[in-house]
């Protein structure tokens, strides 16, 4: 009997970064995914045009280091998988993936599923519009694309389940993203995805970072922070133990550097800073 392989703990892939950030529009989860690139070739699946070179830069990150795939279907996001695959198993040190975003997708798959399946209807339904059949002609004309159904949310679930444990299973550092919604029977803030795949897509990652933007009056400046484990509203989690409960520039950069123990959140200068700050308000 064969058994299954199994890894040691300290095996390279239980070392890498498996991140899903959320939140709003602006509040850094695209910049936090781009910082890979200054560690290494970062591969960007960009679901949202979202990747502005200049803006890069001005961030500091390294964009010399980012390879960008822009697929605009289920078909295109998984091809762009087996090029990302194919490209580490040819000796391409292929550094980090960011998946960017899951809620854009999640609206393509969902469209093209009630494409799919109204086309099909409309076609069933011509022969007897043409025989003058008036029911067959009410319901012809009230189909939409813009009126889904339970089919093409189930749709979506599986080939968001498939293309979540293709990318999520590359050897390297893998990043999602995904807007935020509140949950309207708990009221917590989530990230924007149907019920069955939410809940898929939190557990299939070992960190979920809330991403928010705060500005600071009196410095004339805005100030990017992550929210790292399940307080308050937020849900989200922290499999490692290892990152604060609100860190401040929580970038891949900085979060793969604290897990790898490069970078002591207890002694960065940022994170002090951002700690000391808080406590100011409060006083």
């Amino acid at each position: 009997m064969t058994g299954m392989m199994g890894h040691s703990l300290d095996d390279d892939s239980a070392r890498w970064a498996r991140v899903l950030y959320y939140g709003k529009p602006g509040s850094g989860k695209s910049t936090n995914i781009a910082s890979m690139a200054n560690k290494g070739l970062t591969v960007i699946v960009d679901m949202e045009e979202g990747y502005e070179k200049q803006a890069l830069e001005l961030r500091g990150i390294n964009t010399k280091n980012i390879h960008i795939f822009k697929p605009r279907s289920f078909d295109q996001a998984e091809q762009v998988y087996w090029e990302i695959k194919g490209m580490i198993d040819g000796g391409m040190d292929v550094y980090g993936v960011g998946f960017d975003h899951w809620s854009e997708l999640q609206d393509i798959i969902i469209r093209d599923a009630a494409t799919t399946r109204i086309t099909k209807r409309k076609r069933e339904l011509n022969k007897l519009v043409v025989a003058g059949d008036a029911d067959a002609k009410a319901e012809f004309d009230a189909l939409s694309v813009y009126r889904t159904d339970l089919p093409d949310y189930g749709e979506w679930t599986e080939r968001g389940k498939r293309l979540l444990r293709l990318f999520r299973d590359l050897p390297c550092h893998v990043a999602f993203a995904s807007h935020e919604t509140t949950d309207e029977g708990t009221g917590k803030i989530v990230p924007m995805q149907t019920d069955k795949f939410q809940k898929k897509l939190m557990a299939g990652v070992r960190t979920v970072v809330y991403t928010r933007a705060n500005e600071i009056k009196r410095e004339q400046r805005i100030e990017f922070v992550g929210i790292t484990k399940p307080i308050d509203r937020f849900e989200c989690k922290d499999r490692t133990g290892l990152l604060p409960t609100a860190m401040i520039d929580p970038t891949m950069e900085r979060i793969i550097e604290t897990l790898d123990g490069t970078l002591d959140m207890s002694t960065d200068e940022a994170q002090l800073k951002y700690l000391e700050r808080k406590q100011g308000e409060k006083k």
